[in-house]
């Protein structure tokens, strides 16, 4: 039995006994603990921190050439993360490692307890959403915010071209400066919140001067090249990542600093899966990427390129000319910026006056068609998908008021077609979905 076996059972029969129900699920190291009532439910998944317990989780931040930042302290021991919900709307989030809290939360809100009066009866749950929510209420009410959930509950403060990430972290949240999707600077204890996010949001203040006016911020390397020429900016980082003999790309060294010095190579962008070293036309995830082979150590001084074993000068070779014949100009941004432009070069040369904007999400941005003269709009899914495979199908959100439907059509030029007929001449919904070929994903609520 393993741990969180172990955890999810002796949770469900300490919470039987005291007459809340409960039963406990699951399979390998997924354990969970499951209570209803009429309305309303309580879901409880079984962690167990042990030997692997400081491992860094994620995304690499090498590939963002930001500096890797501290994730709080390691656990060791049990956790139990509950996630309450009424109907099926989820309500609050919050984890512990007591046992007996959990106890006390199902308990209250099984009796129908508000989220409000779970701070008193169970004071882990919702603990860091109220923290961030305080937070976000020192910002200056021009600006607009959005709050993540469980585990992280990172506060995203958005500008134009600019953005702060804040976290929670102890008394005060700490901050992430952006440009774009570039972290240019950071603070590990942001007291003044509503002046920092001002003052990078809406007074615009140069980045040089940011460490002057935010104390304790501090700039990240080179971030001074990043708006005059993202490039350059992206390649320093990387000589410096490559020096790095415990960096996953260390074995390429040789490599790299040909490419490194190649007038092709370097107009492009490089990111790291696993120990695989691969090019992007985008300067930014989403990467924009299909074809572009990834380059692996094969050792004795060869190096793997897509599926073939070469030589270095020859690895060079076929590097540069891969390159050199890729369609996608190199750009800063991401495949949502590709997408944008794409699609607002297309609508223009129909004739359509729609005009496709990138709206911040989080570390992210969605790709809307605001209609003309509605609230009605359209989400458009990037062409290459997350693994930079280009999407066989178009996929688009439908958005009218609070009814979503999500639907693919047979080619681009189908999805656009549909974007038209939804957002420029207000057709029925139905009408829209009617097309051949199209598949839906979700009908409205």
């Amino acid at each position: 039995m393993t741990d969180q076996e172990r955890l999810a059972h002796d949770l469900a029969a300490v919470l039987r006994a005291q007459g809340l129900g409960g039963s406990a699920t699951g399979g390998g190291v997924h354990w969970r603990v499951d209570l209803t009532t009429p309305g309303r439910a309580m879901r409880v998944h079984c962690f167990w921190y042990g030997a692997s317990h400081g491992l860094l989780l994620g995304m690499n931040p090498a590939n963002a050439r930001a500096r890797p930042r501290p994730t709080g302290n390691a656990r060791f021991g049990p956790e139990y993360a509950a996630t309450l919900r009424e109907g099926a709307a989820t309500v609050a989030e919050g984890r512990t490692g007591d046992a007996g809290e959990v106890v006390a939360c199902a308990r209250a809100w099984l009796a129908g307890c508000s989220r409000d009066e779970l701070a008193v009866a169970a004071p882990f749950v919702d603990r860091l959403g109220r923290f961030m929510r305080a937070v976000a209420g020192r910002i200056d009410p021009r600006l607009g915010w959005e709050l993540g959930g469980d585990p992280s509950y990172e506060l995203w403060v958005h500008g134009e071209g600019r953005s702060c990430e804040l976290k929670p972290n102890g008394e005060e949240p700490s901050c992430q400066f952006r440009i774009g999707q570039a972290t240019v600077a950071f603070t590990p204890r942001l007291e003044d919140v509503g002046d920092a996010t001002s003052a990078w949001l809406l007074e615009r203040t140069p980045l040089s001067a940011l460490p002057s006016r935010v104390p304790r911020a501090s700039l990240e390397p080179h971030a001074e090249v990043l708006e005059s020429d993202p490039a350059r900016w992206h390649w320093l980082h990387m000589r410096e990542r490559i020096a790095d003999a415990d960096d996953v790309l260390a074995e390429l060294r040789p490599l790299h600093e040909r490419l490194a010095a190649s007038p092709i190579a370097t107009r492009f962008f490089t990111y790291s899966s696993l120990n695989r070293l691969c090019f992007s036309a985008s300067s930014h995830f989403p990467w924009v990427d299909p074809g572009l082979p990834p380059i692996a150590p094969a050792g004795d001084g060869r190096y793997g390129v897509g599926r073939d074993v070469l030589q270095l000068d020859d690895a060079l070779a076929r590097i540069e000319a891969r390159l050199a014949g890729f369609p996608i100009p190199p750009f800063s941004g991401s495949a949502y910026h590709l997408e944008q432009r794409v699609l607002g070069v297309r609508l223009k040369a129909l004739g359509s006056p729609l005009e496709p904007v990138l709206a911040p999400r989080g570390a992210w941005f969605d790709v809307v068609v605001p209609a003309l003269g509605s609230t009605r709009r359209c989400l458009v899914t990037p062409r290459n998908d997350w693994t930079g495979q280009v999407r066989e199908r178009a996929h688009l959100e439908l958005i009218d008021g609070a009814s979503t439907v999500s639907a693919s059509w047979p080619s681009w030029d189908d999805a656009v077609a549909a974007v038209r007929c939804f957002c420029e001449d207000d057709a029925p919904l139905d009408e829209v979905l009617r097309a051949p070929g199209v598949e839906v994903q979700r009908r409205p609520a």
